[in-house]
């Protein structure tokens, strides 16, 4: 077994942001923890170099196993899915099997793949899991947000993160508090959000295709808290955005940014931004600055986001990059990711807009309580951040402690 060989697996692919931000601070972790690590990158992502920072002895090797729809690989696991479907997990992970041979362990990378009511979803996990623990290869989940899960699906979820996982490293307090009162004895960690140690990189006008206005708002929605509200009716979920867009410049008088973090699948942020710079009138359109380079990296929108006054934001990666670049930030709910960050990081939930009626006047209200105290919510960041930063990298000596490494 070669103890320093971390197989990194199922994360989505890095046009989603937040799964690239939990990809580089894990990466960051693990080389600043680990004497000459080797990391295997079998993560559920397409094809293509992940640019890296030297001066680290880490071994870094892709070998991402997710293949494009109607390629031949794909074709062949879905029929295989149809007849059985661990076989077909094997089939996905062929081209890694090699490297994850007698791996150390393998990093589940977490997120909010467990985080949704439905498990339906959550089921490809399991599938991947269990491929790992009986190749004999120890999982850790790692940097997750965890339930609630609904009464149906609750006891199969237990068995799961009971059986198949050596630990559990939960980003949130109230992760931690759900797993403890649903019966979790895997062991827990409580720990940052690898995205936490993300490094935000400059990004010139000429690529950013605008100046960055100083002293504006930021503001970033997800279809997903969309299609919660207003299900397929593109109309009212435009009208929704728009209003909050008109609304923040009225109230304020200042630009708007909008910043997008998922440009991928159906839960696309930059398909949102065009519409709504469509829909926008000539008055507010000119008020507005538009994200639109799909080509911006996590690290750059990151640097994007640590310009802004204060940001209004949906994706729990957004809201990540605001807090650790001492940003003041509106979080937007539609799960418990928001509600635990801001649980983390402020002790309440204060700044946390749930869905629900008058939801416009509650962005608008929260937002003006957050620029009142954006002073003293800078200083509360400021200070905490050293110590998340530390805690962020500690991690990698807390997977060392789990898997009797020290």
């Amino acid at each position: 077994m070669s103890r320093n060989r971390i197989v990194l697996f199922g994360n989505a692919p890095l046009t989603n942001r937040g799964c690239e931000a939990i990809l580089r601070g894990t990466i960051e972790i693990v080389a600043s923890t680990w004497d000459k690590p080797v990391l295997i990158d079998a993560t559920n992502r397409y094809p293509g170099r992940l640019e890296l920072s030297k001066g680290s002895d880490l071994e870094y090797i892709e070998l991402p196993v997710q293949d494009r729809k109607w390629h031949t690989r794909w074709i062949l696991r879905n029929i295989i899915k149809g007849i059985n479907t661990p076989l077909s997990y094997k089939f996905m992970y062929l081209p890694a099997s090699g490297a994850i041979d007698g791996a150390g362990c393998a990093l589940l990378l977490g997120g909010d793949i467990y985080s949704m009511q439905n498990c339906g979803f959550a089921r490809k996990f399991i599938h991947m899991t269990r491929y790992f623990k009986n190749k004999g290869v120890p999982v850790v989940l790692w940097g997750a947000t965890i339930g609630p899960f609904s009464s149906t699906d609750e006891p199969m979820m237990v068995n799961h993160l009971n059986e198949d996982f050596k630990a559990i490293f939960a980003r949130d307090p109230l992760t931690v508090e759900y797993l403890q009162r649903i019966g979790i004895a895997t062991t827990i960690r409580s720990v940052p959000d690898p995205g936490f140690c993300l490094t935000p990189e400059e990004v010139p006008c000429k690529k950013l295709l605008f100046e960055m206005p100083g002293n504006s708002i930021g503001i970033n929605i997800s279809p997903i808290i969309l299609r919660s509200m207003f299900g397929r009716d593109h109309s009212q979920a435009m009208m929704f955005v728009t209003n909050v867009i008109t609304g923040v410049v009225d109230r304020f008088d200042v630009p708007v940014v909008m910043v997008p973090h998922v440009g991928s699948g159906d839960g696309e942020d930059f398909e949102i931004i065009e519409r709504i710079e469509r829909a926008l009138n000539t008055r507010y359109r000119n008020r507005v600055c538009f994200v639109k380079n799909r080509k911006l990296n996590a690290a750059e929108i990151k640097w994007i986001i640590s310009k802004l006054a204060c940001l209004v934001a949906a994706r729990a990666h957004a809201i990540i990059a605001a807090f650790s670049t001492c940003v003041p930030t509106v979080s937007l709910a539609y799960s418990t990711k928001a509600r635990g960050i801001n649980q983390w990081i402020f002790g309440h939930d204060s700044y946390v807009v749930e869905m629900g009626s008058e939801y416009i006047d509650k962005i608008l209200q929260t937002l003006t309580v957050v620029l009142d105290k954006s002073v003293g919510i800078r200083t509360i960041l400021a200070q905490r951040r050293g110590k998340i930063l530390r805690e962020c990298i500690n991690a990698g000596n807390e997977l060392r402690k789990v898997l009797g490494r020290n």
